[in-house]
């Protein structure tokens, strides 16, 4: 029996010589097809169970948290009850409606993430399908010599941003103006282009695609 306890299981020869007697060294799984059977009763509220090489939580309330989905961390939450205030340990909360708050699930798959960039064209109308940036910037001018002005328009026809200068800069050196303004999936954008010079660089860059 202590042969068997002492693979997991810190067993020293003396118990007054160590304070890690019958502390766990690590922790091994055995597959199994749910919440095993008598895991949570008695004063016992919460285990850790394996099912199909994932890694579960389950407690007495009845919330189950994947942890680990495979080789990857899984943020699962699944049969989570309601809850109508958010709480210091809670992560994700969702609210259902005004005031109702509750624990969903929540993968790291699911979480949007950017995507490729791509050149777009100034002066050119523009429908991506999907939630993205407009970044770019315009060419070198001399502020008191030179005029530029980019409106970012989306939908086409509403400014939701604009870079410009009208030669009255008391600064007579050359700069450059940078831009980035968020589109709505479904909506048009346009970067209209005015002025002596131009844009240097124009990109479209697409969030969760």
């Amino acid at each position: 029996m202590r042969s068997r306890l002492a693979l997991e299981h810190e067993f020293p020869a003396s118990q007054s010589a160590t304070s890690e007697g019958g502390r766990h060294k690590y922790i091994t799984f055995q597959n199994q097809t749910g919440i095993p059977s008598g895991a949570i009763t008695g004063t016992q509220i919460a285990c850790l169970y394996v099912k199909t090489q994932n890694l579960f939580y389950a407690n007495t309330a009845g919330d189950q948290v994947e942890i680990v989905d495979g080789t990857s961390l899984a943020l699962s939450v699944n049969g989570m009850s309601e809850k109508t205030t958010v709480a210091a340990d809670d992560i994700f909360m969702i609210e259902d409606s005004a005031g109702s708050w509750a624990k969903k699930k929540v993968k790291h798959t699911n979480i949007k993430k950017l995507g490729s960039w791509g050149g777009r064209s100034a002066n050119t109308e523009y429908n991506e399908g999907v939630d993205g940036f407009v970044v770019g910037n315009t060419q070198r001018f001399k502020g008191n010599e030179q005029s530029v002005s980019v409106s970012i328009q989306t939908p086409t026809g509403t400014e939701r941003c604009r870079v410009s200068s009208d030669k009255t800069a008391y600064f007579d050196g050359y700069m450059r103006y940078s831009f980035c303004c968020p589109v709505k999936k479904g909506d048009t954008w346009k970067a209209v282009v005015t002025g002596d010079v131009g844009v240097e660089n124009l990109y479209w860059i697409p969030l969760g695609a």
